[in-house]
């Protein structure tokens, strides 16, 4: 009888077993079906932004499109989705920097993730150095995230190691050379304090 008990048991386990793994089977396909939704709707919104803006002559007229207001002032919402997208091989190099721009309202922290995924990038050649200097120092948004917080020990980490890639141009290391320097900043808020900004 106690043998019957205990066989009836583990069975019940092993049934009450296989529907939590089903189960959780379940939850995560579902955790990667959202994923690639977000992606898609992500990407989807990217490429109508440079359906609209054509070329980016003018970056600023990129706040003309409710689509790109929308991620850039809650960019944290969409930073997991612009890695991915930026990563993607077809991605194209407008719309790799359409992402960027919408990424700059950023913390440093974050969008430093930003960075060290185009530095990735460029390494393996899968974008060129103009898009990786503006993720560094030309803010379309006058933000100058980089460039202002050239005193942060994250900053200055990733600085040093783009610097001392090979592969980047002299001119770029000079500018980075100015960053951490503090020059360049230095330079920026005397600009702005002359325009009256």
């Amino acid at each position: 009888m106690k043998n019957k008990i205990f066989t009836l048991i583990i069975i019940a386990f092993i049934i009450n077993g296989c529907d939590f793994s089903s189960e959780r089977k379940q939850k995560n396909n579902k955790s990667n079906n959202y994923k690639k939704d977000t992606i898609m709707i992500f990407s989807h919104k990217i490429l109508a932004i440079e359906k609209k803006v054509v070329d980016l002559t003018s970056p600023s007229d990129l706040f003309m499109f409710q689509d790109f207001i929308k991620i850039y002032e809650k960019p944290n919402l969409y930073k997991a989705n612009a890695l991915e997208f930026i990563s993607q091989r077809e991605t194209t190099e407008q719309q790799k920097t359409i992402t960027l721009y919408s990424m700059q309202n950023l913390n440093i922290k974050d969008y430093l993730d930003i960075v060290r995924t185009l530095y990735n990038l460029y390494l393996k050649n899968e974008i060129n150095l103009n898009l990786l200097e503006r993720s560094l120092a030309y803010p379309f948004n006058q933000n100058y995230l980089i460039i202002k917080n050239f005193d942060n020990s994250d900053v200055r980490q990733l600085l040093n190691q783009i610097r001392n890639t090979e592969e980047v141009s002299n001119k770029f290391k000079l500018s980075i050379d100015n960053i951490l320097s503090g020059k360049t900043w230095k330079k920026i808020k005397k600009f702005k304090e002359n325009s009256g900004h």
